[in-house]
């Protein structure tokens, strides 16, 4: 399945007539040097006549870049970057033929220790054991890697990683080769709905109490959701992984969950802290469907996930239910509006920071709030099955 590519209206790039459909990604960390190299092969399908590509880049250096077809090089005539949403335009000498184009982008990135976004580090505060680590939504995966960065464009992506010895690499699907370091807390989930045995592993680092509770909620959660789509988690692997530090408090990363290990340990505590925690572990398994599975606009997919922490948070963590009574207020359109706009202010200065923020996720829920008591939650959940059901690995728009 291909989607095509969204690009703003001044784009020579006609998306009806171009997809990008795979990308191969090699990573080679030199950690010593506070940088890396990597090469991204972009499989484009063309069905008509164009003359132009295009792919996402910001702050990366390029350093060489080739374009073939059917083993035959094309001539590419310019390469420009007219906007500022950090695309990279590729202006061919003639059209191209219908059929599948590649691309290879070969170029060079720097790994921050102050930023905690793209391809950053950051250090474990007992051990000092350094972390090398991505964050990449919702707009920051091109300053990691040369890609196709908007949530509507979902290729299939291959993934090498050369990795400093000493060193072992978690991705989002089972590696070929891997050493698992710190420790880890390890169960399997059996699905009742294809049968498939899913191992679900906790990695944490000495000193985190947090596992044995969390692989539970994992564990619980999962069945959950799996009965609440109606349709199975799919991945081989999930791992839910303790990270010294990120931007919030966690990262849905299919089949790899991030927990910011620092924020964790900021809640303190108790049942409070512990029932938070858990919370937010629903969150992020919520969007092993709704975003990974399924794509969605990002305030559209935050708000259903931000609702579905809620309902099952209370389930998970055994307390009556803090759902709002089933009224449906009058403000969906304004709420709808107002987290549109954050979208289209976040994409027109480049800052996709702006969509970071509590209002956004306040807003999205209440919009889905209102959406829920007006239809009752068993129709909801229908709703959510049907759009589920007949959108994997899919791309589901606001309209």
């Amino acid at each position: 399945r291909t989607r095509t590519l969204s690009l703003p209206p001044a784009a020579p790039m006609d998306p009806d007539l171009v997809s990008l459909t795979s990308v191969h990604l090699f990573v080679s960390l030199q950690p010593g040097t506070g940088s890396y190299t990597a090469t991204s092969t972009l499989q484009y399908q063309t069905i008509g006549p164009v003359d132009t590509l295009v792919f996402h880049a910001k702050g990366l250096k390029i350093q060489g870049l080739k374009a073939t077809q059917n083993k035959r090089q094309l001539v590419v005539a310019s390469r420009s970057e007219p906007n500022d949403s950090h695309e990279v335009w590729l202006k061919f000498a003639d059209y191209i033929d219908v059929g599948k184009v590649a691309v290879m982008v070969s170029y060079a990135g720097s790994i921050s220790d102050t930023n905690l976004y793209g391809v950053y580090q950051c250090t474990h505060t007992k051990s000092r054991d350094k972390v090398f680590m991505t964050h990449m939504e919702p707009g920051y995966a091109k300053e990691a890697f040369v890609c196709g960065d908007d949530f509507s464009i979902r290729p299939r992506w291959t993934v090498e990683l050369q990795v400093p010895s000493g060193m072992h690499a978690l991705a989002n699907m089972p590696l070929q080769t891997t050493k698992d370091g710190g420790k880890v807390a390890q169960q399997t989930y059996h699905s009742q709905l294809d049968g498939a045995d899913v191992p679900v592993r906790i990695l944490y680092h000495k000193g985190s109490t947090e596992a044995p509770q969390i692989l539970t909620a994992a564990l619980q959660g999962l069945q959950l959701f799996e009965d609440y789509f109606a349709t199975t988690y799919g991945l081989p692997k999930l791992d839910v992984v303790f990270t010294p530090r990120m931007m919030l408090g966690g990262m849905e990363n299919w089949g790899l969950i991030f927990l910011n290990d620092s924020d964790t340990k900021s809640q303190g505590k108790g049942k409070k802290a512990d029932e938070k925690l858990i919370d937010l572990l629903m969150h992020e398994i919520a969007h092993q469907w709704i975003g990974n599975m399924v794509g969605f606009p990002f305030w559209v997919k935050e708000g259903i996930c931000c609702f579905l922490e809620q309902r099952m948070g209370d389930i998970v963590n055994g307390r009556k239910s803090k759902a709002p009574p089933g009224k449906a207020s009058a403000v969906q359109s304004d709420v709808a509006q107002d987290c549109k706009d954050d979208a289209k202010k976040a994409s027109e200065t480049g800052n996709a920071g702006l969509m970071f923020s509590g209002l956004t996720y306040q807003r999205s829920q209440t919009f889905i709030e209102d959406h829920a008591n007006k239809l009752g939650d068993a129709r909801f959940r229908d709703w959510l099955r049907e759009i589920v059901a007949y959108n994997i690995h899919e791309y589901v728009s606001e309209e």
